[in-house]
C-alpha cells in the first residue's frame, strides 16, 4: 500500500510539474513574435509565404504538440 502510494505520488509531482512548465510558457504562444505568422512582403507570392512563412510556423506547432503528447502519454 505505502508503495503504490509513493509512486502515485511521484506521478502527481511529476503532473504538477508539467502544468507549470506550460503556464510559464503559455504566454509565449500569444505574444511571441517566433510565434506569429509574419505579414508578407509586397512582391511575395502566395507559394513563397507559404514555403517561408507558413510552413515553418506550422511545423513549429506540430513539434510542440508532440512533444505535450508524449508527456502525458508518459504521466498516464
Amino acid at each position: 500500500m505505502e508503495k503504490q502510494q509513493k509512486k502515485l505520488q511521484q506521478e502527481l509531482n511529476k503532473v504538477v510539474q508539467s502544468k507549470e512548465v506550460i503556464e510559464r510558457n503559455i504566454h509565449a504562444y500569444d505574444e511571441d513574435v517566433k510565434w506569429q505568422l509574419a505579414e508578407p512582403g509586397a512582391l511575395m507570392s502566395a507559394k513563397n509565404y507559404r514555403d517561408k512563412k507558413a510552413l515553418p510556423l506550422v511545423e513549429k506547432l506540430k513539434e510542440i504538440v508532440k512533444n505535450l503528447t508524449i508527456k502525458c502519454v508518459q504521466l498516464a
